[in-house]
């Protein structure tokens, strides 16, 4: 649990410190009070799916809010409870379950397995400490697809890039 900490304290610093971010929260769109929706896909999807199968198939207590596993518009902090399950389990007891062909998770392969633990505790810092998003907002929607379709990063670089024109931001197409 310490090195988690440390981990996601270090995490977390990077994220407040870097340009690359901009320092400023994220914007979320105008709309009635619980319109705000980002979809949480790929990556997103896999790490977060890994926590909620590592909470359910975790010996013992599950953390109150988290019986059931992660919920699909989970907040920051049920994202942190998530990490600190993932980060506090034995690599004895993840491993029993992760590397056992009858009972492994769907989308992470053994290799993958050991980077769960950082990749669920960046998600936590990306999206507070880099984005600005408040902890206690449930406005992330983790999907595999949306209204049936797939949907990678790749298309959503695509549809900005077209929808910019190939530019950086709409605001700066519009003004070309």
């Amino acid at each position: 649990a310490e090195e988690r900490s440390s981990c996601a304290a270090a995490e977390a610093k990077l994220m407040s410190t870097t340009d690359c971010l901009g320092n400023e929260p994220a914007p979320i769109p105008p709309g009635p009070g619980d319109a705000a929706r980002f979809f949480l896909i790929s990556g997103y999807l896999y790490v977060t799916d890994f926590a909620s199968w590592a909470i359910k198939n975790r010996p013992g207590p599950r953390p109150a809010g988290l019986e059931e596993g992660m919920p699909r518009m989970p907040t920051i902090l049920e994202l942190r409870d998530a990490a600190s399950v993932v980060c506090s389990e034995s690599w004895g007891n993840l491993s029993a379950v992760a590397l056992d062909p009858t009972r492994k998770h769907g989308f992470t392969p053994p290799k993958k397995v050991p980077h769960r633990c950082f990749e669920i505790s960046y998600i936590v810092a990306l999206l507070s400490s880099g984005y600005g998003f408040a902890d206690d907002a449930r406005i992330f929607d983790i999907v595999e697809d949306i209204d049936g379709l797939e949907v990678e990063w790749t298309l959503g670089a695509f549809l900005h890039g077209l929808s910019t024109g190939g530019h950086g931001s709409a605001t700066e197409a519009q003004e070309l």
